[in-house]
């Protein structure tokens, strides 16, 4: 069994086809999503790259940016495809456990690549009296 965190990675993998679970506040909105944490592997020298476990694997991660405003941490896992050569972040077989402005709590049922994905919603007031309201 192996474990790697690669502090950076997650900037060179690309958010745009990530299935993400969305707060309200963010479907209606423009948002963006960034990967918020190291990449970390746990893996089993197994021919498939994602092995299926029977109690699911639980895992804390340090956010790399910590926002005043809106986010929705997603657990997520980089799915990659040998045959065509892609890949995308997924959050199948993983669950949000807990999170607060510094780290999320995640749990899998699979070994693979994690992180936490971000949908970023920025906050804009209107007008002072709107201070802190989310414009939808």
């Amino acid at each position: 069994m192996a474990f790697v965190l690669y502090k950076h990675i997650g900037a060179y993998l690309s958010t745009e086809n990530a299935s993400m679970k969305l707060g309200r506040e963010a479907m209606a909105t423009n948002y963006s999503v960034i990967v918020n944490s190291p990449v970390i592997t746990a893996a089993i020298n197994k021919e498939n790259n994602k092995v299926y476990l029977s109690e699911p694997v639980i895992f804390t991660l340090k956010h790399l940016q910590q926002s005043k405003e809106s986010f929705n941490p997603n657990c997520s896992f980089w799915s990659y495809s040998k045959r065509t050569m892609t890949g995308y972040w997924s959050t199948q077989d993983c669950r949000l456990l807990g999170t607060n402005r510094t780290h999320t709590t995640c749990s899998c049922t699979h070994l693979t690549n994690f992180a936490v994905l971000m949908a970023h919603v920025e906050v804009k007031a209107v007008n002072p009296s709107q201070q802190g309201r989310r414009t939808l």
